[in-house]
């Protein structure tokens, strides 16, 4: 288990994933130490056990999110790549046609 930290309230409540009044009511009810710093901030010595459980979940969450990154962008990509082979068919269709065309005699020449 990771020692624990003291850290100031807002700090806490930043890598807690709390407000600051729900770290002091913790702190005060798991009877965290607490203590003031010289500019007159108040930390609380958080434990690691607390520090630990919300880094996992952070981990757990932020990698979750990074993988439905992921399969946008692949998907994004599948698309596009579906969409460049579409558009070169369509293009070499429309210049097999032109080629088709071009050796036709015009319709008014036929008589001639």
């Amino acid at each position: 288990m990771p020692p624990p930290e003291w850290l100031t309230v807002l700090a806490a409540s930043a890598r807690l994933g709390l407000s600051p009044s729900a770290v002091a009511a913790r702190a005060s009810r798991k009877g965290w130490p607490t203590r003031l710093r010289s500019t007159g901030e108040p930390e609380v010595e958080v434990p690691g056990s607390s520090l630990v459980a919300r880094i996992v979940a952070v981990d757990a969450a932020s990698e979750e999110a990074m993988h439905k990154r992921v399969a946008q962008a692949v998907n994004k990509v599948d698309r596009l790549d579906a969409t460049q082979a579409r558009e070169k068919a369509y293009a070499e269709e429309r210049a097999a046609l032109r080629a088709a065309a071009s050796t036709k005699r015009p319709w008014w020449r036929l008589g001639r």
